[in-house]
């Protein structure tokens, strides 16, 4: 991922992202933890719809740039929905 932002052919624009994007900030929280990054680690930070937006974009960044693994998101929210309706309604 930081040789992919290295590389931009316009600096600016991932400046620009890397100060102002939440998706950015929600990277950078994750990354002072020191543990390496994982969809766990991603899917604690959702708390609501804004937060999973921006879960779900970096995500989509990070396993486009080979940081995390692909996984069956179908599969994941399907069990997340799962488990609030068991909860609701045991």
């Amino acid at each position: 991922m930081r040789a992919a932002l290295a590389e931009a052919p316009d600096a600016g624009t991932v400046l620009n992202w890397l100060r102002g994007s939440r998706s950015a900030r929600l990277l950078r929280d994750l990354m002072t933890t020191g543990r390496p990054l994982s969809h766990t680690d991603l899917d604690a930070t959702i708390d609501g719809r804004a937060t999973a937006m921006t879960a779900e974009y970096l995500r989509g960044l990070l396993t486009a740039y080979q940081v995390l693994e692909p996984r069956d998101e179908l599969a994941v929210r399907i069990d997340r929905h799962l488990e609030r309706a068991v909860a609701r309604h045991p």
